[in-house]
């Protein structure tokens, strides 16, 4: 897809409720948008973004032979470490 043809749509302006400059800025160059309070959403262009340094990890950590843990699993264990009763 052509970039001319991407939907991104840009701020001139930073957000009022935006504290940290990288929120403001990435709000501003459309990678996120603001669904509500605490609440964002990824933008193509901030999916795009996303998927590609999820590769650079993913090839990285496969380099260094880890085995990458799927999302069900970590949830599974987090689950079960709260039902843990520690002595």
């Amino acid at each position: 897809m052509k970039f001319s043809k991407m939907f991104i749509p840009t701020l001139k302006d930073a957000p009022k409720d935006a504290v940290l400059p990288s929120h403001a800025l990435l709000i501003r160059a459309g990678f996120i948008s603001q669904l509500g309070t605490g609440l964002y959403d990824f933008l193509p262009l901030g999916l795009k973004m996303l998927e590609k340094i999820s590769a650079v990890v993913r090839e990285e950590m496969n380099k260094a032979g880890a085995n990458e843990v799927p999302e069900a699993i970590k949830k599974a264990l987090q689950a079960a470490n709260k039902n843990v009763v520690k002595v």
